[in-house]
């Protein structure tokens, strides 16, 4: 959430700023990738549905502002290259992020009006340490409501300089915090998106519809900033007093939530302190497993090796620092025997037995299957291995993590001693 609002400041100095300032864009889209994959897609979103709507400031002087936004996801990509290429390998090779059933009524905002509801009752939410309150705060929505009555009041008035584009920001926040405000809430005909494919996998990547508020609310603080300066214009409120009155009404509406929670919030009684590790529902229907894994089989198989070849012996499965060791004899041994271990298959495990690579795929219910090859003993090791690739792209994140800003540093101060020069002379 703290790089939404740099975002916001990015993707304005993109389309109608300082086009030179798409380090903000990229710098918060870092940030918001590192932070939550589901939200920098939100962000993705919002940035191609702008594109669209000024896409002929995109394209005016020579495609400078278009430009810009391609340096912003260039930059935004080389620094996250270590974790993108992994992630989508992974993605690549069948494992389950989330499912494509997407619940369009039961994770909706249901009904809208605790969007605004301020003083949040406690039959509403924060009952519990996983609920979460839906309203968007007194101080935006009253600013909110402050901006409307201006813009009624203006429509008639021609409006020059800064105040056009003070009035303009808040256009823009307004436009796209109800569009994320209104598509949070049940009123949105999120059922229709079932029938068209693409929108559905976009909608079930989401996960959760009341994720908007998110998006919405960010972009309600732009419009709020539009109206805290052009109030500010006005001599008859003091800067001071807005913002007594702004940290007064926070104060008071989180004081009030913060209370609530305290009291009334089960803290012990229905929380676990420890996570049972065998318990299916704590993966999530199979959550990062390979797509098929039946979760339920799989903690009920335990900590045992399984072969098809009843002469097969193990000795006991030991683990130290993501290796695992396991010592086996053969009675009759033959060239298809394999030996299946407690571990769920990865891409880029590595196995080997004695020293020696060993072929190795997923097996039953997806769990490591290595390939004996008709050896009589030998000792199985198994530990995943980050491939070259994968150190590449590391090091090409890391140049571009600490290259950049030398490179910002180095333009900085050539303009500073440049100005320091002309003022000298």
């Amino acid at each position: 959430m703290m790089f939404l609002p740099l975002a916001a400041l990015g993707l304005y100095e993109i389309f109608f700023g300082n086009p030179h300032k798409w380090y903000y864009l990229a710098i918060a889209f870092i940030g918001i990738l590192q932070s939550h994959i589901i939200t920098a897609q939100l962000t993705l979103y919002v940035c191609l549905f702008a594109a669209l709507i000024a896409f002929s400031k995109l394209i005016e002087h020579k495609c400078r502002r278009l430009l810009a936004a391609v340096k912003a996801a260039v930059l935004t990509i080389l620094v996250n290259l270590w974790f993108l290429v992994p992630f989508f390998d992974f993605v690549r090779m069948g494992v389950k992020i989330t499912s494509t059933d997407f619940v369009y009524w039961g994770n909706t905002i249901n009904p809208p009006s605790e969007i605004f509801a301020f003083l949040y009752p406690v039959t509403k939410g924060m009952t519990t340490r996983e609920d979460m309150p839906h309203s968007v705060g007194i101080n935006l929505f009253f600013l909110l409501m402050i901006f409307i009555a201006f813009c009624i009041k203006k429509r008639k008035q021609t409006l020059l300089g800064y105040e056009r584009r003070l009035y303009f920001l808040g256009r823009i926040g307004l436009l796209f915090g109800g569009i994320a405000l209104y598509m949070s809430t049940c009123l949105f005909p999120w059922i229709l998106f079932k029938y068209v494919p693409l929108l559905n996998r976009i909608a079930s990547s989401m996960q959760f519809p009341w994720r908007l508020l998110s998006v919405g609310s960010a972009a309600i603080c732009i419009t709020a900033v539009a109206v805290c300066l052009i109030l500010r214009r006005d001599s008859k409120i003091p800067a001071k007093i807005l913002f007594i009155v702004v940290t007064a009404f926070t104060v008071i509406t989180a004081s009030v939530l913060i209370d609530n929670h305290i009291y009334n919030a089960a803290v012990f009684g229905d929380l676990s302190l420890k996570a049972p590790l065998d318990d299916p529902n704590w993966v999530y229907d199979g959550q990062y497993s390979l797509k098929g894994t039946d979760i339920d089989r799989l903690a009920e198989r335990g900590e045992i090796a399984v072969s098809a070849n009843e002469t097969i012996q193990f000795s006991e499965i030991t683990r130290s620092g993501g290796t695992l060791t396991l010592s086996f004899t053969a009675g009759s041994p033959a060239s298809g025997d394999y030996i299946e271990l407690p571990i769920s298959w990865y891409p880029h495990y590595e196995t080997t037995i004695d020293g020696q690579t060993a072929e190795n795929e997923p097996g039953d219910n997806n769990v490591i299957r290595v390939y004996t090859e008709g050896r009589s003993a030998g000792t199985i090791r198994v530990k995943w291995k980050s491939p070259v690739l994968y150190r590449v792209m590391e090091w090409i994140s890391l140049l571009a993590a600490v290259c950049y800003p030398l490179d910002r540093k180095y333009h900085f101060t050539r303009r500073l001693l440049r100005k320091r020069g002309q003022a000298a002379a």
